[in-house]
């Protein structure tokens, strides 16, 4: 007889169906109530409400936010001009005064713009970054391969942990000829936690990233909670219930 047992917290994976163009964009953005929104020509600033607003105050606790991109260029993507990140709106009715952070692709040498927004701030959270310094950052470089049209899963994923909260990130091409491969990680410690719930994810290229439309898929939030006291005490009395089943079973045996 095999049991298994688990204390890990709940897994929660949700598709993202439901954005918002941010106010004052001009881009042309189709398909925003559905989980592959397109950027008719090549740019755009979108947002999506969350489920609900996770909680990464304890230690374990994590939230990813994953997806599919696929950019049509016939040029080569400049460093940071596709972004992703996770915030906490802070209560806020519009873009302005939101936390959290933000990922930026590279091409060619040197790090990913990994950047931080805090409060109190009065602007759009599409802009006015604190930028990471590389120092600080592990990994971050896509081996001198240069971003270009091709389809590819990026993920941003923070995992709260007794020392800090590690914002870990990927951008990574999904053709087999295409050796494009960005992966990093960053410890937020200090000042540098801006919160400790997040409820939105967004999405932003610009007009820099030379591309003529920008369509992503598969979007979605997975979030890992850690258990209440209570229902880890539920499974604990469970597997000590099972293991001395499993005892006088095999006490009858002999």
């Amino acid at each position: 007889m095999a049991v298994v047992l688990t204390l890990t917290g709940a897994l929660q994976a949700e598709p993202l169906t439901n954005w918002t163009k941010t106010t004052g964009s001009t881009a042309v953005v189709n398909d925003l109530n559905t989980g592959h929104p397109l950027f008719a020509n090549g740019n755009g600033t979108i947002s999506a409400v969350l489920p609900e607003s996770y909680s990464l105050a304890d230690i374990g606790a994590s939230l990813s936010f994953s997806g599919e991109v696929t950019f049509t260029s016939t040029e080569v993507i400049p460093n940071q001009q596709f972004r992703w990140g996770i915030f906490d709106s802070k209560g806020s009715s519009n873009d302005n005064g939101w936390a959290g952070y933000v990922l930026g692709n590279q091409s060619g040498t040197g790090n990913a713009s990994v950047q931080m927004k805090s409060t109190p701030n009065s602007t759009s959270w599409s802009g006015n970054y604190t930028s990471i310094s590389g120092e600080q950052i592990t990994g971050g470089t896509s081996g001198n391969v240069n971003l270009t049209a091709d389809k590819y899963l990026f993920t941003l994923t923070m995992t709260r942990q007794e020392s800090g909260l590690l914002v870990a990130w990927s951008l990574v091409s999904q053709n087999s000829s295409n050796a494009y491969s960005l992966n990093g990680s960053w410890l937020a410690t200090g000042d540098d936690l801006v919160s400790d719930t997040y409820d939105r994810v967004t999405l932003q290229t610009t007009s820099g990233a030379k591309s003529t439309s920008t369509q992503f898929s598969n979007l979605s939030v997975t979030y890992t909670a850690i258990p209440e006291p209570a229902t880890s005490a539920i499974l604990g009395l469970g597997g000590a219930v099972v293991a001395c089943g499993m005892l006088r079973r095999s006490l009858k045996e002999v």
